[in-house]
C-alpha cells in the first residue's frame, strides 16, 4: 500500500486545477505564486525550440539569438532594406524554416526572382534586362532545386484592402510559417483600411504595430521601414527618432535595425547594418559587402570598427 503525504497530495491537485484552468479559460498572461514548474517548463521548451529564425546573418543570430517578437529594418529609401530581407529570407530557408515574405512594394514575382539570383548567386541585373543565358538558367534551377529540399517559402503580394495586419498574419499562420517579413511598413493598411503612408500620423502607426507586437507573441515578424527625409544629410548612423511615427515604432519593437551608407562605403559596396533599439541586448554594428554587379551577394565583414 502507497502511502501519500497528505500536503504533498494538496500541492499536486493544485498544480493540476492550475494546468486545467489554463486549458479552459480564455484570459490573458497570467503567473505568479505557484507557477514555478509552469515557468520553467515554457523555459525549457524555450531552450528545445534553440534561436529564434535567423535575421539573415551568423553573426546577428549569434548575439540577437533570432528573431524574437517584432523586428523592424529602417533605412533611407533605395538602400538594399528589400534585398537585407530578402537575405534573411533565403537563410531562413536553408535553415530549413517556412519564411512568408509579404512583398508589398515589388511585385511578388520580383522579389521571388531576387531570392533565386541570391541563392544561385546570379546577377539579378541579368534578370531585369533579359540577359538570363543558359548558364545562368541552370544556376537557378539548381539553386531553386536546393531550396525546395531544404525548406518551404511564400512570396505574396495580397490585394489592396487585404494588407491588415490581422489578414496577413492569420493567413500566415495558417500557411504554416515559422516567420512574417513584410516590405514595407507604409503599405499595411490601418483598421479603417488606409494605408499607413497615406496617413503617416503617431496615431495611425501605433494601432498597426500594437498589433503587430500582440501578434508576435505567436510568431517572429519582420518589419521593412524607412527613415524620414531628415537623414538625407547624415555622416553617421541615424537614430531611431528618425523614423517615420518613430515613437510608436520604439514604443513596442522588440528590435529595431538600421542600414546606413555614406558616399565612400556605397563606392566600396559596404553598408552598415546596426541596432538602433533593442529590448534585451547590447548595441552593435555590423558592415557588410554588397555584391550586385558580378553576382548576387551580402557577405558579413565584421563589427564595425570605431575610428575614434
Amino acid at each position: 500500500m502507497t502511502v501519500v503525504e497528505p500536503l504533498e497530495m494538496a500541492k499536486a491537485m493544485i498544480e493540476e486545477g492550475r494546468g486545467l484552468a489554463e486549458l479552459t479559460t480564455r484570459r490573458g498572461e497570467v503567473i505568479g505564486s505557484g507557477d514555478f514548474n509552469r515557468a520553467m517548463s515554457a523555459y525549457d521548451k524555450r531552450v528545445i525550440e534553440g534561436k529564434g529564425p535567423s535575421l539573415g546573418f551568423d553573426e546577428l543570430d549569434q548575439h540577437f539569438f533570432g528573431m524574437r517578437g517584432v523586428t523592424f529594418l529602417m533605412a533611407a529609401p533605395k538602400t538594399y532594406k528589400s534585398w537585407f530581407t530578402i537575405n534573411a529570407v533565403a537563410k531562413n530557408i536553408t535553415d530549413g524554416r517556412f519564411p512568408y515574405l509579404y512583398s508589398l512594394e515589388l511585385p511578388a514575382e520580383e522579389s521571388d526572382m531576387r531570392l533565386r539570383c541570391m541563392a544561385a548567386n546570379v546577377p539579378y541585373w541579368k534578370y531585369l534586362h533579359s540577359r538570363l543565358d543558359n548558364e545562368d538558367r541552370k544556376k537557378l534551377g539548381h539553386a531553386s532545386e536546393i531550396m525546395d529540399e531544404n525548406g518551404s517559402y511564400r512570396v505574396e503580394k495580397p490585394q489592396v484592402g487585404e494588407r491588415s495586419v490581422n489578414r496577413m498574419v492569420e493567413r500566415a499562420i495558417n500557411a504554416g510559417a515559422d516567420a512574417i517579413f513584410i516590405d514595407q511598413l507604409q503599405y499595411v493598411e490601418s483598421p479603417n483600411g488606409e494605408s499607413l503612408g497615406a496617413l503617416n500620423n503617431t496615431g495611425d502607426y501605433f494601432n498597426v504595430v500594437n498589433d503587430l507586437r500582440n501578434y508576435s507573441d505567436s510568431i517572429p515578424i519582420l518589419v521593412v521601414h524607412q527613415f524620414n527625409r531628415s537623414v538625407m544629410s547624415s555622416k553617421e548612423m541615424p537614430e531611431m527618432q528618425q523614423g517615420k511615427g518613430s515613437s510608436a515604432i520604439e514604443e513596442v519593437a522588440t528590435l529595431a535595425l538600421g542600414l546606413w551608407a555614406n558616399k565612400e562605403m556605397r563606392a566600396s559596396n559596404v553598408v552598415q547594418l546596426g541596432t538602433l533599439a533593442s529590448r534585451n541586448y547590447s548595441y552593435k554594428a555590423w558592415d557588410v559587402d554588397v555584391q550586385l554587379s558580378r553576382g548576387t551577394s551580402f557577405t558579413m565583414i565584421g563589427e564595425t570598427q570605431d575610428d575614434e
